[in-house]
């Protein structure tokens, strides 16, 4: 584990996902004397947006953009931590001598800012639209094939936001239930370890109750209904019945514009659940095999018999889900890229109507990542440079996500949907693929932070948009307390709804 001499004061969160970024984690490393490497960087510094525009440079072969500073900065200024982040991204790059795919853009959502960037663009005289892409690598460092990504993604993510009204309703159920914990994910908590039918069904009556107390006297018509976990599939027969049975009498499966669940786990699917599921109105279904190589699954404690596997799919197949999605992990333990690349080539040859790739999150409660840090911690210190093996990793790991991209792409599939996990290895990207009239748009509305999401359930986060901000309110996390604090969650979000469709009945009756 490498150790890191930075100036005092680089506390904020921007600062220290890109530490992670640089150097993995660095727990009490920071001030270390003998450190590996020195970062000379000044965090009270004011700079201001021109000086940063003139000022920075990444080792990139493009023309600068240098006579446009000033036009620049009247139509996009950088905001201060923006700037700050910028600025430090340079100082850890001069310091290592590397740089990463997505530059200083650590964040979740960087088709986010290439969206932001798009829609200045398109309304400025000055600069093209194309220029969207040529502003993300000059400024925040990404490499070109990433900045042209998050350009594209981030328009063809604004085509499908278009589709809907500005007050659609978004729904979320969040079932909590897993009957076992893949090595690599931090979910569900520790009470929703369970395959008890009785604890599943007295959550489903709190759920609902959720629901009903939150709607109370509201007008509330669904456009679009996600149900995630967890594994949503791990209910009985019994209890999936009784829960579709709950959804039908509250929502009204015929106006909805997109209804998905996500099995994930193939071994906690039958045909008889698949047919309530599509009998009741799902059409998107999610089968996640992760992998097709079942002793890498074994590795993450994932179990997986690919027999099983296939006869889910094409049981969904024969009851006609209009959209099958299938998600794949690079990254996995015991894994290498040929296992990856061979995963994908199974997926695309059972006809996934929608493939995500996915790079390994270190999640910090995963037990993974407990393996992980232990042995981190009890290396011997060696005479190599401590990032090498990490680079090498992310070299493989970023030719790999190209090389499916380049086979997805010639199959007709097309990238709609980007996000990126902080603790992802070598800061690369999580990218869903899908056929033309395939994408499921809740991924889009989910991450947009532009349509309201009205989400219910343990953990489960809701969206609200006010005239000028948005507003979070996620439930409490552990099902103990979900089951004593489910009313007052739904009393909350409730003034929260009223507050927030107030201010907006308000503002058009302003005329503003």
């Amino acid at each position: 584990m490498p150790s890191v001499a930075v100036p005092e004061g680089i506390h904020s969160l921007a600062y220290e996902e890109l530490l992670r970024l640089f150097f993995g984690e660095l727990r009490g490393k920071l001030q270390s004397q003998a450190a590996h490497y020195r970062i000379d960087f000044d965090p009270t510094e004011v700079i201001s947006d021109r000086g940063v525009y003139r000022d920075i440079r990444f080792p990139l072969d493009m023309p600068t953009l240098e006579e446009h500073c000033d036009a620049l900065y009247s139509i996009l200024p950088i905001d201060e931590r923006r700037r700050s982040k910028i600025l430090f991204y340079r100082a850890l790059s001069t310091e290592t001598g590397r740089m990463f795919p997505w530059g200083a853009l650590t964040g979740i959502r960087p088709s986010f800012v290439a969206a932001e960037i798009y829609r200045t663009f398109a309304q400025s005289s000055t600069f093209p639209e194309r220029d969207s892409a040529l502003y993300l690598r000059r400024f925040y460092g990404l490499e070109a094939s990433r900045a042209s990504l998050a350009v594209e993604v981030a328009r063809r993510e604004m085509a499908i936001e278009a589709e809907f009204e500005a007050d659609a309703n978004i729904i979320y159920f969040h079932i909590p239930f897993c009957s076992s914990r893949c090595s690599y994910c931090s979910f569900p908590a520790s009470d929703g370890l369970t395959s008890r039918a009785d604890v599943h069904r007295a959550y489903l009556d709190q759920l609902f109750a959720e629901y009903d107390h939150f709607v109370q006297d509201l007008d509330i018509q669904a456009d679009v209904i996600y149900i995630g976990g967890g594994t949503p599939s791990i209910f009985n027969l019994e209890n999936l019945k009784y829960f579709c049975d709950g959804l039908s009498k509250r929502i009204d499966f015929h106006r909805l514009r997109e209804a998905s669940f996500e099995a994930g786990r193939a071994d906690s699917l039958s045909e008889e659940k698949l047919r309530v599921l599509r009998d009741t109105g799902f059409d998107h279904i999610c089968l996640n095999p992760q992998s097709s190589d079942v002793s890498v699954l074994r590795a993450s404690a994932r179990p997986l018999d690919l027999k099983v596997f296939e006869a889910m799919y094409q049981s969904a197949r024969r009851l006609g889900f209009t959209s099958i999605n299938m998600d794949l992990i690079l990254g996995l333990p015991s894994s290498s890229v040929s296992d990856f690349l061979e995963s994908l080539r199974y997926v695309m040859s059972l006809g996934a109507d929608a493939v995500s790739l996915h790079s390994l999150a270190l999640k910090r409660s995963s037990d993974l990542m407990t393996k992980h840090l232990k042995s981190q911690l009890s290396a011997e210190p060696g005479t190599s440079d401590p990032l090498a093996d990490l680079h090498l990793a992310q070299a493989e790991e970023q030719l790999a996500l190209d090389e499916a991209g380049l086979r997805l792409r010639a199959s007709g599939y097309l990238p709609y949907y980007l996000y990126k996990h902080k603790l992802a290895l070598g800061g690369l990207e999580n990218l869903s693929y899908a056929r033309a009239t395939k994408e499921t748009a809740y991924n889009v509305l989910m991450m947009g932070d532009r349509r309201q999401i009205l989400s219910f359930g343990a953990g489960a986060s809701s969206k609200f948009l006010f005239q000028k901000r948005l507003k979070r309110f996620t439930n409490v996390a552990t099902i103990r307390e979900y089951q004593e604090r489910h009313l007052e969650m739904a009393e909350k979000k409730h003034r929260i709804y009223l507050q927030s469709h107030g201010e907006t009945r308000d503002s058009h009756e302003n005329g503003l």
